[in-house]
């Protein structure tokens, strides 16, 4: 299936860290930006993408991100999940870092998924829709239950379409790359519709 397939307004919104750590590891990130489309990412999937420094590739992530805030090529989607990380985590620094009271990390992207809902319910209807970049399985199956127009798309389904859509050559040798350098990758091959369905819900 195409990666985008009718004339509805789309825009790439990446909520979870799976699809941008591998494109992270093969240095690719502007492989976001091939589709031509608003790149959205939340606020707590670019927290958890340049969070462990001992990663090799986390510090270009890092200014990746910062440079195409800046130039105007993504844009960060807040939450109250990633807002209250920030705060946690700046009073964990004021407080002199102690290793036993380190604010929790474990499934925030998820916690901003869910809370995210409500508002693609809002926004994703009638000639707008997302292509979610998205491996998380029960935030997948959670995002099928919402009332938008929401394309899901898994990472692996995601590099397919890049050579078949956009002309890269040879995105299978990149996908076997990122098996190789990625712990625990999802491997679904996977575009699913979700469509808003007037009077549902």
């Amino acid at each position: 299936m195409p990666l985008i397939h009718d004339d509805k307004k789309p825009i790439l919104l990446v909520p979870d860290n799976g699809p941008v750590t591998a494109l992270s590891a093969i240095r690719s990130l502007d492989w976001l930006l091939l589709p031509g489309i608003p790149v959205k990412i939340t606020d707590q999937v670019a927290e958890e993408a340049t969070r462990n420094q001992d990663l090799p590739w986390t510090k270009d992530t890092c200014e990746w991100i910062v440079r195409k805030v800046l130039a105007g090529r993504v844009k960060i989607a807040y939450t109250d999940v990633g807002f209250d990380r920030r705060q946690q985590f700046d009073a964990w620094l004021a407080g002199g870092m102690d290793p036993a009271t380190a604010p929790r990390a474990r499934n925030l992207g998820e916690a901003s998924i869910l809370e995210l809902m409500r508002t693609l319910e809002e926004e994703l209807r009638g000639d707008n829709k997302a292509i979610v970049l998205i491996d998380e399985r029960r935030a997948r199956k959670a995002l099928r239950t919402v009332n938008a127009n929401l394309d899901l798309v898994t990472t692996r389904a995601f590099f397919k379409v890049l050579a078949t859509d956009y002309g890269l050559n040879d995105t299978a040798a990149y996908w076997r790359r990122v098996l190789q350098v990625v712990d625990n990758m999802d491997t679904v091959d996977e575009i699913e519709q979700v469509r808003f369905q007037l009077g549902a819900g």
